[in-house]
């Protein structure tokens, strides 16, 4: 493996770990799109979790990409373990459906290069479908602060690969997390990790398009309960850190008013399709339910008030 360099220099080493569960069509795009970059210190882990395409037979193709294969065990375990089988002093955690943008590289190490204090740097990202064509970019709205308060309100970084991180940092951290507490955070353990870094580090945000984010049916962002239930427990996992500090409290409350309306809504329609659809058991209606009282009790309400607004608008 390449030789670490001195921290904030532009041939700092970079180390790319790249996780796949039944990916492997998309994973040589992944892999293309880190070596276009040009960037010379650079090492490639792909950590296959448990995935029943082989992707091994497409890192063959690559002979300088470490190939480590484990039983299914979840993203965490498998970005962690990418940290344990690389050494460079920076990291990027790219899935296998994902690709990077030209520059997006040498943009993060320059970050560093400026203020090697820095947890981590991030910038925006691109949505594109399942073929690898760009899609209607979402209004994303301007960063203020780029601190913990302002990830406290809301996530700004919706997919890892826009994301550099210092190695030391991930590591004083404890890395990723699959749960908190004895409750399971799924895909949400990068906001979880990005909390757990902006409350003690400083983080910046340098604006550059990074990466390409697809989206295609599998995404697990597209899991309304389980996003609602996870999101909510990596922000409690917050409160105590918050509790005596009036602002910081302040925009914990806002953060988790904003997911539990987002998801709340995006799960009481799913609900009412998977109705119509005749698709809706029990099981999945009760544990919705749970959820919505327990998360954001006054879903119900403010949806029937929501339907009623648009009746009333539409009888005039």
């Amino acid at each position: 493996m390449p030789q670490r360099s001195e921290q904030g220099r532009k041939d700092a080493c970079v180390s790319m770990v790249i996780t796949c569960y039944n990916q492997a069509r998309y994973l040589s795009e992944s892999i293309e799109s880190v070596f276009s970059q040009g960037y010379s210190n650079l090492q490639v882990t792909v950590i296959d979790d448990g995935s029943k395409d082989h992707p091994q037979s497409e890192v063959t193709k690559y002979p300088s990409v470490h190939f480590i294969q484990q039983h299914n065990q979840g993203v965490s375990v498998a970005r962690n373990r990418g940290v344990q089988e690389s050494d460079g002093e920076l990291l990027v955690f790219l899935d296998a459906d994902d690709r990077l943008l030209a520059g997006a590289i040498q943009t993060g190490v320059d970050s560093f290069t400026q203020n090697p204090g820095l947890g981590f740097v991030f910038g925006k990202g691109i949505l594109i479908d399942a073929a690898g064509l760009p899609l209607p970019e979402p209004y994303q709205p301007p960063l203020k602060n780029a601190g913990y308060l302002e990830l406290l309100q809301h996530n700004p970084i919706p997919f890892p690969a826009l994301v550099m991180h210092k190695r030391s940092v991930v590591e004083a951290v404890g890395g990723f997390r699959s749960l908190v507490g004895k409750a399971f955070i799924g895909n949400t353990a990068d906001y979880d990790l990005y909390l757990r870094i902006a409350s003690s580090y400083p983080i910046h945000f340098h604006g550059a398009k990074v990466a390409e984010w697809r989206q295609h049916s599998t995404n697990t962002s597209r899991n309304s309960l389980m996003m609602l239930k996870s999101c909510m427990r990596v922000l409690n996992a917050q409160s105590e850190k918050v509790r005596d500090d009036p602002q910081l409290n302040k925009a914990l409350k806002l953060g988790k008013d904003q997911v539990g309306r987002y998801y709340s809504e995006q799960l009481i329609e799913e609900l009412r399709a998977e109705f119509r659809e005749r698709n809706l058991s029990l099981g999945r209606l009760t544990e919705s339910i749970l959820a919505l009282l327990t998360y954001h009790p006054s879903a119900f309400a403010e949806n029937a008030f929501g339907k009623f607004r648009k009746l009333v608008a539409r009888s005039k």
